[in-house]
């Protein structure tokens, strides 16, 4: 990575890098996994920049048509290098979440990778409401809960752990009966073997 001491480096990076970065991390806050670091990532960062930039043109060039540097031009250029790219990173976060760009994709016949990179991801990070799950344990036993809005699966690849809001009975016939008493329960991610899903409808019975 280029030495970034000195004032003229900082703006460089203030106007090349920062934008891309803050589209990534906008973007990040959609889908699963975690960001790299700068050191690790800065030709990206620089990438979707440049991308943000072609793309934002005509704001820059009418921006630099200002001849005094007045508040005006300094909150122009503020809108341009944070908040343009912020709302640029909203919407790619929306669209690689509710899979727009995948749905378009499908229908002209293009097969494109998914953005979550695992199963575990796919299903936790698209959940909506509440849902039934069965957690069989490393060991052979099983919990089984309510896993809604309270409820957190870990998007930490190395650490798959899960936090149940509510434990449920199941009972050998296969109906799921509330405990009088609301308990969660976590199950570090050693302890998870599978897991599976109902919804309401279909566990109550």
């Amino acid at each position: 990575m280029p030495d970034l001491k000195g004032a003229t480096n900082v703006y460089l990076v203030l106007a090349f890098v920062v934008p891309g970065l803050i589209i990534a991390w906008t973007r990040a806050q959609f889908i699963t996994g975690r960001l790299m670091a700068m050191k690790d990532n800065v030709i990206a960062y620089l990438a979707l920049s440049v991308i943000y930039y072609a793309l934002a043109f005509p704001a820059v060039e009418y921006v630099l048509t200002f001849r005094d540097a007045g508040w005006a031009k300094a909150l122009a250029w503020l809108t341009i290098v944070f908040v343009g790219p912020f709302v640029a990173g909203l919407l790619l976060g929306l669209a690689s979440q509710r899979e727009w760009l995948r749905v378009l994709a499908t229908r002209l016949g293009i097969n494109t990778v998914h953005a979550s990179p695992t199963a575990w991801d796919r299903v936790f990070a698209n959940r909506r409401g509440s849902t039934f799950v069965m957690v069989t344990l490393a060991d052979g036993s099983m919990v089984a809960g309510v896993f809604g809005s309270r409820s957190f699966a870990s998007s930490e690849p190395s650490e798959r752990d899960l936090l149940i809001e509510e434990i449920w009975d199941v009972a050998e016939t296969g109906a799921w009966t509330q405990r009088p008493e609301k308990i969660a329960i976590y199950v570090p991610a050693k302890e998870v073997k599978h897991v599976q899903f109902w919804t309401h409808q279909g566990a109550i019975q």
